[in-house]
């Protein structure tokens, strides 16, 4: 299990690789944050995004740390699903581009894939008649 030490050692490590803003001044900062949010992984989580430290993709990485992280150190609780909302909400525009434009009706990445499949997929109910053959 990781200790609490070892585990503000791995955040700084993770904060200085990724954040766009290379400032010791800055990472210190949120460092003082994250010593005195370690024990609740979703507080944690929020640290370098308040300081805006990542964009989208590297905020992503950053979710996947912390529920690594909160594993590790014990299974801290931490729901990953309130985290990616609060990416989707802070970086809105990126979430729509990158995750959002999949769902939209009009979007079709091989047409002629699409005519050859069933219409019901992993996420579909089967039809009635479907279920008496």
């Amino acid at each position: 299990m990781t200790t609490k030490e070892e585990a503000i050692t791995a955040v700084e490590r993770f904060v200085t690789a990724n954040c766009h803003m290379r400032s010791t001044r800055v990472i210190k900062s949120v460092m003082a944050d994250v010593q005195t949010k370690i024990g609740n992984a979703g507080e944690l989580f929020v640290v370098p995004l308040s300081h805006k430290l990542f964009g989208y993709t590297t905020g992503l990485l950053w979710l996947a740390f912390i529920a690594d992280l909160a594993r590790r150190c014990g299974n801290i609780p931490f729901n990953c699903g309130e985290s990616l909302k609060i990416l989707a909400e802070l970086f809105d525009l990126d979430h729509d581009d990158l995750i959002a434009a999949h769902y939209a009706a009009d979007y079709s990445s091989s047409e002629s894939e699409d005519e050859s499949e069933d219409e019901s997929g992993p996420c579909t109910e089967p039809d009635s008649d479907d279920e008496d053959k």
